[in-house]
This record gives C-alpha cells, sequence and structure tokens, in this order.
C-alpha cells in the first residue's frame, strides 16, 4: 500500500512560498539581496505575519538579512543561504 502524502500545514506552505520567491530571485541575480518588501508584494502575506516568518527562516538559517546603517525598515534586504536554496531545491523536485 502506498505511503499517503503527508498534508503540509499553512505554516510550511507559507515558508515555502517565501523560500520560492528568494530563490527565483537568487536564480535571476544571485549576488542582490531581495527588498522585504519586494517579498511582501509578491508573496501576499501579511506583514506581522511576513516578518514573524522571515525571523524564523533566519534562525533556520535559511536566509540572511543584509545590514545597511541607519536602515530602520523592518523587512530589511534579504538573501537566500545555501542551505535555503538546498532545502528549497528538494522541495521543487519533489513536485
Amino acid at each position: 500500500m502506498p505511503k499517503k502524502k503527508k498534508e503540509k500545514t499553512a505554516l510550511e506552505i507559507t515558508r515555502e512560498t517565501i523560500l520560492e520567491i528568494l530563490y527565483a530571485h537568487f536564480k535571476k541575480e544571485p549576488t542582490k539581496p531581495l527588498a522585504g518588501i519586494t517579498i511582501e508584494e509578491e508573496s501576499g502575506i501579511p506583514y506581522d505575519e511576513l516578518k514573524w516568518n522571515l525571523e524564523y527562516l533566519k534562525s533556520a538559517r535559511y536566509i540572511s538579512f543584509e545590514y545597511i546603517e541607519d536602515y530602520d525598515y523592518p523587512l530589511r534586504p534579504v538573501k537566500i543561504t545555501v542551505k535555503g536554496i538546498e532545502f528549497i531545491e528538494k522541495i521543487i523536485s519533489a513536485r
């Protein structure tokens, strides 16, 4: 009997969406970070939820924030890390 595929939670889907956006950007411009506001616009994820998920992905080392002096906007520029790329590539290839 084949294994039933585990349903993903809304939280997992949200985080994968963020990583997919960052991965697509990385494929186009590998050295340039993506502005957090762009992720918000492309994903449609509400600001507070996006901010919290970005912090989680950073703590899991899937992304890194770019430090810009005097840049106080909470959604700083973001880059996907090697760990994040490997993670999202596994998900994409499993589809």
